[in-house]
């Protein structure tokens, strides 16, 4: 080989920045991959919020339809289906 070693140094450095170049972006990438799942659980978790809100509401709302049936044929009344 005839390369110098100043040749030598200035490919190693050139290759450590290369690597530093593309080790910081991976970084801010994954920094912006863990913002958005972050986000993405953050609207998951309102979402099961919401529908075990819903849910609760159409139980209680059965619940009482339930009730009102049962008393109906207690009383012997035709209950409106």
């Amino acid at each position: 080989m005839t390369d110098k070693p100043e040749d030598l140094k200035s490919l190693l450095l050139e290759v450590l920045l290369t690597v530093r170049s593309i080790k910081d972006d991976h970084e801010k990438r994954f920094d912006e991959l863990d913002r958005r799942l972050a986000k993405v659980i953050a609207e998951h978790q309102e979402i099961k919020e919401l529908l075990g809100e819903i849910g609760l509401r159409e139980m209680g709302r059965l619940g009482g339809r339930i009730d009102q049936l049962a008393q109906d044929v207690a009383f012997g009344h035709r209950g409106a289906a």
